[in-house]
């Protein structure tokens, strides 16, 4: 009887490595899934912006503003 015993002592030891990076693993997935779906609302957030700016110097040149007024004309635009 003692020798199941061991046997199966030595067995739970054994599997319980294994468990452990699994549920470390699962953690690791969790903190890279995190970091890419933060890159990619990074990068929609910047082709948005540059979306918006494009459409406002496009309206600037119709204009044909320059300097200051240019300057002006772009952050009251880049606002709303």
């Amino acid at each position: 009887m003692s020798k199941w015993m061991t046997f199966l002592c030595c067995a739970m030891l054994a599997a319980a490595p294994s468990t452990l990076a699994q549920a470390q693993g699962n953690k690791v997935d969790a903190k890279e899934q995190a970091a890419l779906a933060k890159k990619k609302k990074d990068a929609a957030e910047q082709k948005d912006f540059m979306a918006r700016v494009t459409q406002c110097d496009q309206k600037a040149k119709d204009r044909r503003l320059k300097g200051n007024d240019h300057k002006n004309f772009m952050r009251d635009c880049m606002k709303g």
